[in-house]
């Protein structure tokens, strides 16, 4: 699930909100991508710097982007061989009241489908057996 989590430049072929995505720099551990969104009217695009514990966390800061902030910490929990928890926590606020109150709903949907999003994508890719 890490891996999936980490590789960022297939995103827009599996979130359906996900107009593009990509890596544009990748050090050893830590990685700066983009990820531009178009849903329900919404088109805007955001950049984050996201500091990688190999198959433990992501932790993503704002960049770039709409928010006024924006921080998200992936974190994958070994339960056992081939089996793991996965949970985000993703925390933000846009710039401005009348932003925060038209467009915070539509941020919050996409915030709260991200982890099955990656759960479908993990059963697609893995197969169905590795998820129980």
């Amino acid at each position: 699930m890490y891996g999936l989590v980490d590789d960022i430049d297939q995103y827009y072929t599996f979130l359906p909100w996900c107009e593009h995505s990509a890596v544009l720099d990748r050090k050893e551990a830590q990685v700066t991508a983009r990820i531009g969104i178009s849903y329900k009217g919404l088109q805007t695009a955001f950049t984050t710097r996201n500091q990688l514990i190999v198959d433990q966390e992501v932790i993503m800061e704002l960049v770039e982007g709409p928010f006024e902030h924006f921080s998200g910490l992936w974190f994958f929990q070994s339960l056992d061989v081939g089996v793991c928890k996965v949970s985000l926590d993703m925390q933000f606020s846009l710039s401005s009241r009348l932003a925060n109150r038209t467009l915070t709903p539509i941020y919050k949907y996409i915030t709260g489908t991200l982890v099955e999003s990656f759960a479908k994508q993990a059963k697609y890719r893995y197969g169905e057996r590795q998820f129980r």
